[in-house]
């Protein structure tokens, strides 16, 4: 809650009050003065406050008064919450004087420039465990009417070891527990929150969860691509903190945090190790992930993996000799090309350079000269699968029968 001034605003009571009245009628037409210290002259409309006023109630003598908090005003009459501030309730009589002033309580409310550099109402050191945080700060808020929408710093003691809670106080009164989340409501994990390193917790506009500013692996990403020298430093993804992050140091080096580089066999790999001792190996043969290596000067390398890899990143393969064959790594289609010798009539059977592994999509086959009688020949495929083509042969002599084949 926050409190309203005036200026000058005083009355006198128009009739008796009982010690346990809570509505006051005070002199005609004066109930205008006290009602504007319940409309603050500056006010931001996204950001809502329970508003008072102090008023005290005294004798003619000022030899004895009670203060009491306004909370409403209908007209000329007053409605309080009567004995604040360590003072009685009691009974006045009618032409007793009432008015705005300012009082002992009224202190607490007042911001000063040491109040806000100095963190009073929006710093505090974390106490509770390591995970499950303990944080009261000072408040003139109620517990059914309180917000938080300003920035809290919270020094922590301990390094958090998994997900995050605060247990909140307002004034000493509890609020409620509320868990801690980073980015899009991610859990925090071990080592977000270092001890002695102050973070920011921001309240979701539900009232149900603190937001994490500065999170650990935020500071973590923060740093140079390249350190000097020839060592290259290559984050393993956006949200890397710094035990994921590979050095490439020698061939074989599994130092955890590191990168090695190994070619075994034709197709050689990356591998990567944590520091808990998790590895992760790229392209290590055909059944581990792929995707494309992309060399960016000395600065390092970009790894880039689709979200459904399937055989994309496969080599092409080939056969370059006579009778060869050339096969797509990325969609697996087979193209064969072969030259057999052959002579006499009848049907005749030739073998693909390799067989395909599915289907043969289409063959074709011709020849490159003809014998005997050059007014009468025949020549065709009548069939073919996945290992070979069918032939049948009319009126040719020994000649050269070239096969072009598709498949997969």
């Amino acid at each position: 809650m926050i409190l309203g001034f005036g200026n000058n605003v005083t009355s006198r009571l128009a009739s008796d009050i009982t010690s346990s009245q809570t509505t006051i009628t005070i002199d005609s037409g004066s109930g205008t003065i006290f009602s504007r210290l319940l409309n603050p002259s500056i006010s931001n409309p996204d950001v809502k406050h329970k508003v008072i006023a102090k008023i005290t109630i005294s004798d003619i003598e000022q030899t004895i008064w009670e203060v009491c908090h306004l909370t409403e005003v209908n007209g000329d009459t007053l409605t309080v919450i009567r004995g604040q501030e360590g003072t009685s309730q009691r009974g006045w009589n009618a032409s007793s004087l009432i008015g705005n002033f300012a009082t002992k309580g009224s202190e607490g409310n007042f911001v000063q420039i040491e109040h806000l550099q100095g963190g009073d109402f929006t710093y505090t050191t974390a106490k509770g465990t390591a995970n499950d945080l303990v944080v009261n700060l000072p408040s003139t808020y109620t517990i059914d009417n309180w917000d938080l929408k300003s920035p809290i710093v919270i020094s922590p003691i301990n390094n958090n070891t998994g997900n995050v809670k605060i247990q909140l106080l307002l004034n000493g009164f509890l609020i409620g527990d509320f868990p801690v989340y980073k980015a899009n409501k991610n859990q925090l994990i071990k080592n977000d929150i270092v001890a002695g390193v102050p973070f920011i917790v921001v309240l979701d506009k539900t009232k149900t969860f603190f937001n994490m500013i500065n999170a650990g692996s935020i500071y973590d990403t923060l740093q140079l691509a390249q350190q000097p020298g020839s060592s290259t430093t290559i984050p393993l993804s956006q949200n890397a903190v710094k035990e994921y992050y590979a050095l490439k140091t020698s061939q074989d080096n599994l130092t955890a945090g590191r990168l090695t580089v190994k070619s075994p066999s034709t197709h050689g790999y990356l591998e990567l190790i944590a520091a808990n001792g998790n590895t992760w190996r790229v392209g290590s043969n055909n059944n581990d992930q792929r995707g494309y290596l992309e060399k960016i000067g000395t600065g390092g390398y970009n790894v880039y993996f689709p979200n459904n890899a399937g055989t994309l990143g496969i080599q092409n393969t080939a056969s370059k000799s006579q009778n060869g064959y050339w096969r797509c790594g990325d969609t697996g289609i087979i193209i064969q090309a072969a030259t057999y010798k052959t002579s006499g009539n009848g049907t005749k059977t030739f073998n693909f350079p390799i067989p395909f592994p599915s289907q043969c999509m289409s063959a074709v086959a011709s020849v490159n000269g003809i014998s005997n009688d050059p007014d009468y020949y025949c020549f065709y495929v009548r069939a073919k699968n996945n290992q070979y083509i069918t032939t049948y042969c009319e009126g040719i002599g020994m000649t050269d029968i070239n096969i072009l084949a598709m498949g997969y």
